[in-house]
């Protein structure tokens, strides 16, 4: 997946999740958008119940609104650990409702080589990533980098969304918050000012897809996830 180390965040501040038990760290010119902001956006754009179900938003301090420059939607699907059969089996099944092709990292540079529609995978890290574009009269608009973390609580979906003009300057970004993700040492990662409950689960465990892929390609891997829960629980 993405190798950069997450200490290129020179300036930075901690996210928890309690409801996933871990935390990432994002940019200080990047700030978490107010739940009911978002809320207020889905609803304008009469988004569907499931989009609701997002576990934070973050965007850049100079997006006005938050959605017009770059921004990134963190979701959960608390499935447990996947074990490598059902790793193996859902990147079949990504394969087929997606991908052009699938590469397995590390190798090379993925920020360079990340290429539209191809399923990236890194083993060692448990991460798997597609890239996808979205586009009006055959121009592209914003690109989006859907980024899955496997780790033992199930799945974090990291889908960020960036103007096509800026994409490449604004890539790294990912890489750095991707690469933060760690479950160790909760209490201590959690900013002073935060001391609240920042999540009190009252958003769900359940993607946003319908916010970065076609309904019918949504309804899909929606009944992909919901194999896996089904089948964590038996």
């Amino acid at each position: 997946m993405m190798v950069l180390a997450a200490a290129g965040l020179a300036a930075s501040v901690n996210y928890v999740s309690f409801n996933g038990e871990f935390y990432i760290t994002y940019p200080d010119n990047w700030y978490q958008v107010d739940y009911n902001t978002v809320d207020y956006y889905l609803s304008s754009i009469q988004a569907n119940r499931e989009s609701y179900q997002y576990e934070a938003v973050f965007a850049e301090r100079k997006s006005i609104p938050f959605h017009a420059g770059n921004y990134l939607i963190l979701t959960l699907e608390k499935v447990g650990k996947l074990d490598n059969r059902q790793v193996d089996s859902l990147l079949a099944d990504l394969d087929s409702v997606f991908a052009e092709g699938r590469k397995y990292f590390p190798s090379g540079n993925l920020l360079s080589d990340l290429k539209s529609n191809t399923l990236y995978y890194d083993r060692a890290n448990k991460t798997i990533t597609l890239l996808s574009e979205m586009s009006d009269d055959n121009q592209v608009l914003k690109k989006n980098i859907w980024t899955m973390k496997l780790y033992d609580k199930g799945i974090a979906n990291f889908y960020f969304y960036s103007p096509d003009s800026v994409y490449e300057a604004s890539k790294a970004v990912l890489n750095d918050i991707v690469s933060s993700f760690s479950t160790e040492n909760i209490s201590q990662a959690m900013p002073k000012e935060q001391l609240r409950i920042s999540d009190t689960g009252n958003k769900g465990i359940y993607s946003t897809l319908g916010l970065i892929i076609t309904p019918a390609a949504a309804l899909i891997v929606i009944i992909i996830l919901a194999v896996y829960i089904r089948r964590r629980r038996k």
